[in-house]
């Protein structure tokens, strides 16, 4: 197991993302220890069941059947988590529900102009609301929603930080709960997300992940995504790495 952290942390400053084979589920967190301290999500625990519940549908999050768009995690925090990790149980049967993840960076570089531009000076409303089954709420009491404000292109001391919603750009809310696709109505983040969505498919890695791969990117530096699925039996925990 030594050799393949050194693997993975070798996979992570190159390309962003790693994929760590034959890790049994009690042995999960040891090894992501050796990456960074577990930190608390959204419901407060350390890790999350992704699965599907009944009831839950046409809704675009992580306890849904339908596709996500491309983005980054949590990205309306201060301080978003520095990775993230998926622990394979058990992939849809029917083929679909891949994650798919592509170096943030490689995109910014690919950028036109114009729209590396933007991304550094103009503001996004990231806007994050109550979604059905809870366990996804960022508000905490009475709060019903939380906005916050940034760039596709922030940084911290250790450099970039790249924040990203495919669901708030294009559905109006980071968990919303219906509505139709429509472009943003400002122009110039309907130009910068238009090339973020197009880069990002033409050079994303699409994984189904098996039972016992552990699958760790780094939030800062990548955007994934998730195809939809219809195989109700779907099975991951996630996990966010400081």
């Amino acid at each position: 197991m030594k050799e393949r952290v050194a693997e993975a942390k070798r996979s992570l400053r190159s390309e962003g993302f790693a994929v760590i084979p034959d890790v049994e589920l009690r042995d999960a967190e040891r090894v992501l220890s050796e990456f960074g301290a577990l930190l608390p999500q959204y419901d407060g625990a350390l890790s999350y069941e992704v699965r599907s519940e009944d009831g839950i549908g046409g809704i675009r999050y992580s306890k849904g059947t339908d596709p996500i768009g491309p983005h980054t995690e949590a990205p309306v925090y201060d301080v978003p988590p520095p990775y993230v990790a998926l622990y394979g149980h058990r992939p849809a049967a029917c083929g679909g529900g891949r994650t798919s993840v592509a170096d943030g960076i490689e995109i910014l570089e690919a950028l036109s102009e114009r729209a590396r531009e933007i991304a550094q000076r103009k503001a996004i409303e990231y806007r994050v609301t109550r979604v059905q089954g809870g366990q996804d709420d960022l508000s905490e009491g009475e709060d019903a929603e939380i906005v916050k404000r940034f760039p596709f292109l922030c940084s911290d001391a250790a450099g970039p930080v790249l924040r990203f919603s495919h669901n708030l750009l294009f559905f109006g809310d980071c968990n919303p709960t219906g509505g139709e696709w429509r472009e943003p109505e400002d122009p110039e983040l309907a130009e910068l997300a238009s090339e973020v969505v197009s880069l990002y498919e033409e050079r994303c890695r699409p994984i189904l992940l098996p039972p016992k791969f552990l699958l760790i990117w780094d939030n800062k530096r990548c955007l994934h995504a998730r195809e939809g699925f219809s195989d109700l039996n779907r099975h991951l925990t996630r996990y966010w790495v400081a």
